[in-house]
């Protein structure tokens, strides 16, 4: 499904969006989607909301299809607009029906596609005549029960039974008739009561509880009856149209009939709208200080520096013809596609938003309380969040019943791997960072370290600089760029994406290498030590080799398998291929740890910590009781975290932060008591930490940790032992909040910080553009001289993975062996007058080094998922003539006769090909299972009946005797 264009009716004009060209939520216009999403803005039409459900089906727009399950909904449908005012009385009726009723007009829709503006108008024109009635079936309003003559429907569950009016003057009785001898009633008229006279009987036989009478009686004794205010309801001046009565008692409705005939509706011409013809094409310009204006009150702009996904504006008149509306789109294309082809980028070396954020903070102080505030609103003023994906996390974030404001600060690194950001544009951009200097610029410091004004004249000058730097546009983003990988989705579905922005937290040899090492894994403890622990060995190796010896280290990083060989060779009187070690370094009896340390006896003891036994070791390492040179693997068995701490620390409970509510909450009932304070030292507020003993509050926390139930399973409610550092941590983090917080209420800086907050409460929402994904390679047939750079395609013998590039069949055998993987010869192109430098391989030895390969002849292109080892274009020869082609299978194989003899079956595929897999590979018995990607040359049900004498001597004797053996071979069987 397409949607060409989008048309809006306001009071006084038409819009027109050209949607044609556009497919996608990025290439949507910001400014159509800010009036369609904004809540303040009531869209009303015909079947209004399956026209916005299309829509966002379209160009999958998650704000319009969150706002219509909402509960309120600023939408109108006219059908149900018209049955509210009681024209009609079903809301389904159509538009034409609608106009007839409503405007006393014929009115049929164009045929033409374009021509749907005189569709719109008649829509505004209905909704005009509508919005001035009064509505119908609703309670009746205070004004409406006071006053004489409102006309009224008498409601009894929920069903309308009579019709009439309210009758305003009354004694504040009704003395209504019982019995046909002339016996009364007096029934009082209450303020919950309502005296009303009965026009027309809908039900004869409905009963009213107060007169105990029928409608049928009351309306034949004086049609004035006494009511309950709660069953009226209010009703128009006439009936609503039916439009398909029914024919029949049993409610079957008759054919659809023709309305009356009714003049021929009649467009109306907007207020503003200029006389005569009109070409002119109207461009809304962001830039343009009446730009708002031009919007009107029905919402704002919002950001996109692409003019072309804006929409086209047309003033629509009678005397506007479909023709000169599709010659005014083209013209408004051709407008449009031109001014997005001139160059818009200020530069293209922008800079990056965390340096340019570090000059800055870098020169601050940072013992003023306002300091991690000012950090905190510095990024929120540079960066814009994707309304979608913040919709999404706060949606989650509710669900698990944390605060939005809490998670901005507590969980950042968490919400940015979860919502993409956005550097507005310049003009904005520089607007933010105003209101942002205006509010701190001047701050007044609420504690004693933090005296003095916050923007030194240092910071001052820097300022200037980097507004400087963003008025020019170098830190915005570059229009319709993508900065986001979409990497997946996590356990509650939200995206994760990975930015491409640089971050100075990544740099260096040191920080780089660990995040590479952890990647996007959400590791445990225990992997997280391995991991480390192993990146440690390897960085150690290479710097104390290259430290003490001044060359690059070249050798593997299993120490342990080292000292094996050099202990085996020690015992057969042999000298191993390598410089022997000057210590071996595992077969050292010692009781260091690498890696999460064990909580000391000492500081055990003096904090009333219970510790477990300590592992006595006397000869080679132990890993948990298993010395290390004949352990094999690790244990994959899930472990707790909590318990692997608890036994890397050797202690009875593990020993951490405060991090849990529990911990929080007892923290807070403690930390001020005086029990712990060292004296009667003054200290001001902000340093209240410096007279608490924290030893003695660790020793207090500790014993409560001792005294808790071990029948606490939940790891939220338990407590976990402490050090005293830890403590500290904590209080000092707890105490610069609070200073931070007194320092934003005082009264200056809160009216400073108020234009600021301001802003970043409405700013306009924004979106991102579309995170970039992996998309699959298709399996099809390359051109000549494309090289296959996919999983299926090329084989790199560099490859961490040795099967990465083996393409998997229906035909897959997992017990496939794979033992000669590393002896196995590489793949080998041999072209006409490229000699390669093979050395002669053995008898029971495949060739286990090749030239550089070259990529295939032109008439030879391999399939996308056929086996090749990566070569750079430096090294291709040019190709000149073709030859036959020899394929040593880079996974090797057997290459002699298993046992069994001759009437163990070979694949024919790999036998024609002489491949040494022959005997190993799927194919044998089928050959459409072979996964060796050799070239489909044997006809399917040919036999191939090579001699294995022949196969095994061309491959003893190299390439040459291959060609030439498999060129005999097929000869002879063409033949």
């Amino acid at each position: 499904m397409r949607i060409d264009y989008v048309q809006l009716r306001t009071h006084d004009r038409i819009l027109i969006f050209q949607l044609s060209d556009y497919d996608h939520r990025t290439q949507f216009p910001p400014s159509l989607l800010a009036i369609l999403t904004n809540p303040s803005i009531i869209k009303v039409g015909y079947c209004v909301r399956q026209s916005l459900q299309q829509v966002a089906a379209v160009f999958s727009l998650v704000d319009i299809e969150s706002l219509l399950k909402s509960r309120t909904m600023p939408f109108l449908d006219l059908g149900k607009l018209a049955r509210l005012k009681g024209v009609v009385n079903d809301h389904n009726a159509s538009l034409h029906a609608l106009a007839g009723t409503v405007l006393k007009r014929s009115f049929t829709p164009s045929q033409i596609g374009i021509g749907v503006s005189d569709m719109i108008d008649c829509q505004w024109q209905i909704f005009t005549a509508l919005h001035g009635k009064d509505a119908v079936g609703l309670p009746l309003t205070p004004e409406q029960v006071t006053s004489h003559g409102t006309l009224v429907t008498l409601v009894l569950g929920c069903k309308p039974v009579a019709e009439g009016y309210i009758v305003g003057q009354h004694p504040g009785y009704l003395n209504a008739a019982m019995d046909s001898q002339g016996s009364s009633k007096q029934i009082n008229i209450t303020a919950s009561r309502s005296l009303i006279h009965i026009t027309k009987i809908l039900t004869p036989g409905a009963i009213l509880n107060l007169h105990k009478q029928t409608i049928e009686w009351i309306v034949a004794h004086g049609q004035q009856a006494v009511v309950t205010t709660s069953q009226l309801r209010s009703r128009g001046q006439s009936d609503p149209v039916p439009i398909r009565p029914p024919t029949s008692l049993l409610g079957i409705p008759a054919p659809p009939n023709p309305l009356v005939e009714y003049p021929e509706f009649v467009p109306h011409v907007p207020a503003n709208s200029p006389s005569g013809d009109s070409d002119d094409v109207m461009e809304w310009d962001t830039d343009d200080e009446d730009a708002e204006d031009k919007l009107g009150q029905y919402g704002q702009f919002t950001y996109n520096s692409i003019p072309s996904q804006e929409p086209v504006q047309m003033e629509i008149n009678e005397s506007m013809t479909p023709a000169k509306l599709i010659n005014n789109f083209n013209t408004g294309v051709r407008f449009l596609n031109q001014a997005c082809n001139e160059p818009d980028l200020p530069s293209r070396v922008l800079d990056d938003a965390l340096h340019f954020m570090d000059r800055l903070l870098r020169l601050l102080s940072k013992k003023n309380s306002a300091f991690k505030a000012f950090a905190h609103d510095f990024s929120e003023a540079i960066f814009i969040r994707d309304q979608a994906d913040e919709a999404a996390v706060r949606a989650v974030l509710e669900k698990y019943g944390i605060d939005w404001e809490y998670a901005k600060r507590a969980k950042a690194s968490i919400l940015n791997r979860r919502i993409r950001r956005i550097i507005p544009p310049r003009k904005i951009l520089v607007i933010r960072l105003d209101k942002l200097f205006d509010a701190y610029a001047d701050l007044t410091c609420s504690t004693k370290s933090g005296s003095g004004p916050f923007f030194t004249a240092e910071a001052r000058d820097m300022w200037k600089n980097l507004r400087s730097t963003a008025q020019q546009g170098y830190l915005s983003d570059p229009p319709l760029i993508p900065l986001y990988y979409l990497m997946g989705k996590d356990r509650d579905g939200l995206n994760l994406y990975r930015t491409v922005r640089g971050m100075n937290s990544i740099e260096g040899g040191f920080h780089m290498a660990v995040r590479r090492i952890f990647g996007s894994l959400r590791a445990s403890p225990e992997l997280a030590e391995c991991l480390l622990i192993n990146w440690i060995l390897r960085r150690n190796v290479k710097v104390g080799f290259h430290n003490r010896t001044g060359k690059k280290y070249r050798g593997h990083f299993a120490l342990w398998d080292r000292d094996e060989i050099v202990e085996l060779a020690a015992l057969v009187g042999v000298k191993p291929s390598f410089p022997l070690p000057r210590v071996l370094s595992t077969r050292i009896a010692t009781t260091e740890t690498i890696g999460i340390l064990p909580i000391s006896q000492t500081l055990a003891e003096k904090l009333d910590m219970v510790t477990l036994p300590r592992p006595r070791i006397t000869g080679v390492p132990h890993h948990r009781d298993t010395p290390v040179n004949i352990l094999t693997h690790l244990s994959t068995k899930p472990t707790n975290q909590y318990r692997y701490l608890q036994l890397r620390q050797l202690t009875l409970s593990p020993v951490l932060p405060v991090h849990t509510r529990k911990e929080y909450s007892v923290f807070k009932a403690h930390i001020d008591s005086l029990a712990f304070r060292k004296g009667d030292g003054s200290y001001p507020v902000h340093e209240r930490y410096r007279n608490v003993d924290f030893e003695k509050f660790a020793k207090f926390w500790n014993s409560l940790v001792a005294a808790q139930s071990p029948t606490i399973l939940d790891s939220n409610q338990r407590l976990y032992y402490k050090i005293p550092s830890q403590l500290e941590a904590h209080h000092k983090n707890v105490i610069a909040r609070s200073s931070e917080l007194a320092t934003l209420a005082i009264g200056g800086n809160f009216a400073a910080r108020r234009p600021f907050l301001e802003m970043l409460e409405n700013t306009a929402a924004m979106s991102a553009p579309g995170a970039i994904t992996f998309s699959p390679t298709e399996d099809a047939d390359l051109w000549d001289g494309e090289l296959d750079t996919s999983i299926g395609g090329y084989y790199s013998e560099t490859s961490f993975n040795p099967t990465a590039g083996v393409p998997e069949s229906d035909a897959y055998d997992p017990e496939l062996d794979f033992s000669d993987i590393r002896s196995a010869p590489l793949v080998v192109i041999q072209e006409s007058g490229v000699q390669p430098d093979l050395p002669s391989p053995g008898p029971s030895t495949p060739a286990a080094t090749a030239p550089a390969p070259v990529p295939p002849p032109a008439n030879t292109t391999p399939r996308a998922h056929e086996s090749h080892p990566m070569t750079s274009a430096s090294s291709m020869p040019i190709q000149q003539t073709t030859l036959p082609a020899v394929r040593y299978h880079p996974y090797g194989g057997q290459t002699t006769m298993p046992e069994g003899g001759s009437g163990v079956d070979r694949c024919a595929v790999c036998t024609n090909d002489f491949c040494p897999r022959r005997w190993i590979c799927p194919g044998k018995g089928n050959r459409k299972n072979c996964r060796c990607s050799h070239p489909p040359v044997v006809p399917p049900g040919r036999k191939v009946r090579t001699p294995e004498a022949v196969i095994e001597e061309a491959i003893r004797q190299g390439p040459e005797a291959i060609i030439a053996a498999r060129t005999a071979a097929q000869g002879r069987r063409r033949k």
